[in-house]
């Protein structure tokens, strides 16, 4: 774990919700813990440091990606290498996933089951 001058990582409050602090790639980050309990949020901080320790925190953004952020960057990778399926791919976004899943989705919260069953889906109807 890398060495931190003192108090660069901590736990405190704002109104009634508790907030982490702590560096991540020489950056302070300050993340609402959405908590009141102050063991979650100590909890929580040390959930993201092991992240950052093990090389697999993605940064705090990361947990606010949609699907509709992941469409555009799929298809801005479509026009970019001048794919001819452009437009075939954009009806299927907008007719098949969207509609199953949700625009405002956030992408973290997908799970294996919710592939499954949408899978299922357009194989019982179909398409």
């Amino acid at each position: 774990m890398p060495k931190y001058r003192y108090g660069a990582v901590r736990v405190y409050r704002r109104g009634k919700t508790w907030w982490i602090d702590y560096y991540h790639d020489g950056n302070r980050v300050r993340e609402s813990a959405d908590t009141c309990d102050k063991s979650e949020a100590r909890r929580l901080l040390q959930e993201r440091m092991g992240q950052i320790a093990e090389g697999r925190y993605g940064g705090p953004r990361a947990d606010r990606v949609t699907l509709v952020d992941l469409a555009r960057g799929l298809l801005d990778d479509y026009k970019t290498n001048g794919r001819k399926t452009l437009s075939d791919v954009k009806i299927r976004i907008n007719l098949n996933l969207f509609p199953f899943f949700g625009k405002r989705r956030r992408a973290q919260s997908l799970t294996s089951t919710d592939v499954r069953s949408y899978i299922s889906e357009r194989q019982v109807t179909g398409s």
